[in-house]
């Protein structure tokens, strides 16, 4: 696929979720323009990962149970999160939105997003380490310390950053179509 279709593609797939956008942008009236869009963008992103990273069989529930995404407190999203996964499926499985306080309940969750004002990265990363949870958070430092993916807002876009390495310890792995959006790293970690 040449650079061109892949922004294409990527264009049409945000495109896509743009109905679900302008409606959770009401939802987020009381933040600032530019950190609605950035977390509206996020929140697309999350919703994606569903479609382009594989799990291993032993950390989904059984048929029909639904993929869930745990996300840790303060909710940066306002409602565009539940608004993007409303009514979707993922492989046969609705998409369950959880909003935690604690580690301990992120048990069961195939992504966990740990938003910077969390300021529980690093403890979330040392439980969750090895297992098969998808770990996001939203800068460079939480990729070092060992996390999985990075939404990093860059001016007025948002990079994806991902740890293969990382990733594939924990059974886990991304799409080449994912792989081709986001700047991997691996060993040397940044």
């Amino acid at each position: 696929m040449t650079a061109f279709r892949r922004r294409c593609w990527f264009a049409a797939t945000l495109a896509a979720t743009g109905i679900c956008l302008a409606n959770a942008t009401r939802a987020t009236a009381q933040a600032p323009d530019a950190d609605r869009r950035e977390y509206a963008i996020k929140a697309a992103f999350l919703f994606h990962f569903t479609q382009f990273i594989t799990w291993p069989e032993s950390a989904l529930s059984g048929e029909g149970e639904p993929l869930r995404i745990a996300v840790f407190q303060p909710n940066p999203f306002g409602q565009v999160l539940e608004q993007i996964v409303e009514d979707k499926l993922v492989q046969g499985r609705p998409i369950e939105i959880r909003y935690i306080n604690d580690v301990a309940d992120a048990e069961g969750a195939q992504i966990v997003f740990i938003p910077q004002s969390a300021n529980v990265s690093r403890e979330i990363i040392d439980r969750l380490s090895g297992q098969p949870v998808l770990l996001v958070g939203e800068d460079r430092e939480f990729i070092r310390n060992g996390g999985m993916v990075a939404l990093v807002r860059t001016g007025e876009r948002v990079a994806i950053i991902i740890d293969r390495d990382t990733l594939q310890r924990a059974g886990m792995d991304a799409s080449s179509r994912l792989l081709r959006l986001a700047q991997t790293v691996g060993e040397s970690k940044l």
